[in-house]
């Protein structure tokens, strides 16, 4: 539902609408795109956000004092910064969390649901990335499609594509062949992913299957039920046989656990990540509040590897992990702040919109909120997603998109989809 004030407040919803809908395409394809699109977001926030705070329920505020004390730990943290110009450069990053404040602010005045757009976005973003990633693949016969970035991002980017239009195919459409084009557009964003050679984007797969499934565990006819799981392990299973680059992938990160576990060859892939994630606990038992202060990971890894107390031979310039990393450079303080700003008081905050808690009332912004909020807390286990600036922008705005949604106006369902799970016909 796109609803709007007179004059300023028409244009403000329109160039809000208008960024979330290109958003899920260009982030990882265009260069600098994103940052575009977010800055016009950040406009709307400044030129709407007049108050606003009183309106907001009690989870409303929570959800954003989380954002802030987040950033606020990660500002405290840099008191024990020595790489200040690298830990300033991280917090610059970590910025785009608190935009979220203004913006949603404005949004809430303006009584704005973004879920709309963004699912169109989403429903036209899946080929899209298909045909990016297939022209990197067969013309530029690049080992990895990395659209304008880096394969992570590219691969992270669309299994969130895929994991939205997932949750749509849980609700009834208006036509049988829209539910067909969703189904084709999430196909082809999963072989986007594919083509990235992201293991860690994967990983959020079987989770997100296992979120909806259980979502809607009593309303989802038996056999559709059975078609979820068998699109699932049937693109998983083509793609890594069918597809070598997915297969080796596989494959390689087998060996390096095998090599790792034995000690003959640590540093690969996964073993570096595993030893990363060895060093990260050892800097954190001597700094257990506030850490060694944020973005001073790679500055205390070079004196490690210096001094000759790791079998880690590569300076990197982060953990692979949010975990980990925060952890380390912001204590425990950081990884509470962490895990509680940014994951599990937005997932509280949504399940109190189900009428009385009860998962049969689950709409789909809830649903695909949580089921975004998953992917990127599956996605911080192996990937340090809040050092790159598109996922973290990427993060935000889909907190802003699904939060609208839950909280703005009476109608929190998209006008293309029936507001109850699809269901058993007769």
């Amino acid at each position: 539902m796109i609803t709007a004030k007179p004059s300023s407040g028409r244009w403000l919803t329109w160039a809000a609408a208008g960024s979330v809908f290109l958003f899920p395409g260009l982030l990882a394809t265009v260069d600098h795109a994103g940052s575009i699109l977010f800055v016009l977001l950040l406009l709307v926030g400044f030129a709407g956000c007049k108050g606003g705070w009183r309106d907001l329920d009690f989870w409303e505020k929570a959800m954003l004092l989380g954002m802030l004390s987040f950033f606020a730990v990660s500002v405290l943290s840099l008191v024990n910064a020595d790489d200040l110009k690298n830990g300033f450069s991280r917090l610059e990053k970590v910025a785009r969390i608190l935009a979220f404040i203004p913006i949603y602010l404005s949004l809430r005045q303006l009584n704005v649901s973004l879920v709309r757009p963004f699912f169109w976005g989403c429903l036209l973003a899946g080929p899209w990335m298909l045909a990016v990633s297939l022209y990197q693949a067969v013309i530029e016969t690049a080992s990895r499609s990395a659209g304008a970035y880096h394969p992570i991002v590219f691969g992270d980017q669309a299994v969130l594509i895929a994991g939205v239009l997932g949750a749509s195919l849980c609700f009834s459409p208006r036509s049988r062949m829209l539910w067909v084009l969703t189904l084709l557009s999430l196909c082809s964003a999963l072989v986007a992913s594919g083509l990235s050679g992201s293991r860690g984007g994967w990983l959020a797969l079987p989770f997100l299957v296992a979120l909806y499934l259980w979502l809607f565990r009593s309303a989802l006819a038996r056999r559709f039920r059975v078609l979820i799981l068998a699109v699932f392990f049937v693109m998983a299973t083509g793609m890594t046989v069918s597809h070598n680059p997915v297969r080796e992938r596989i494959t390689h990160a087998y060996e390096d656990i095998v090599n790792y576990r034995s000690g003959d060859k640590v540093n690969t892939s996964l073993g570096s990540r595993f030893l990363l994630w060895d060093l990260a606990i050892d800097i954190w038992k001597e700094h257990l509040l506030l850490g060694t202060g944020l973005g001073d990971y790679s500055h205390d890894i070079d004196q490690i590897i210096d001094a000759g107390e790791t079998r880690l031979n590569t300076v990197w310039p982060h953990a692979h992990s949010i975990y980990f990393e925060l952890l380390a450079t912001t204590g425990l303080v950081g990884l509470l702040a962490l895990v509680g700003g940014l994951f599990v008081v937005p997932s509280v905050a949504y399940f109190r919109k189900t009428q009385g808690g009860k998962m049969s009332s689950v709409t789909f912004p809830v649903a695909a909120g949580l089921g975004c909020l998953l992917s990127f807390a599956v996605f911080g286990l192996s990937e340090a997603w809040t050092a790159r600036s598109p996922l973290l922008t990427s993060y935000v705005v889909c907190l802003l998109v699904f939060s609208t949604g839950v909280y703005a106006g009476p109608d929190t369902s998209i006008e293309v989809l029936d507001s109850e799970p699809m269901k058993e016909r007769a």
